[in-house]
């Protein structure tokens, strides 16, 4: 599932949303998003935080499309 589809259908989230919980800025989310921009180790780490916390499980990194392995 790509991130803007888990943010918005699983976790209801809006980018800036997102962005406060992960601790990241929100042009972050959007570039990750609109695919303007690759994601690194670290952001890949805060979003998945970000996420797990809100939803109270560790959201793993297969879930999201653009954070599979054979993206990178």
């Amino acid at each position: 599932m790509r991130l803007e589809d888990f943010r918005t259908r699983v976790a209801i989230l809006s980018q800036r949303e997102l962005a406060k919980l992960a601790g990241v800025a929100p042009s972050t989310i959007y570039e990750i998003e609109s695919g303007k921009r690759q994601h690194n180790k670290l952001t890949q780490g805060r979003i998945l935080a970000g996420l797990s916390k809100h939803l109270h499980r560790t959201v793993e990194p297969d879930e999201i499309d653009e954070f599979q392995e054979d993206q990178q």
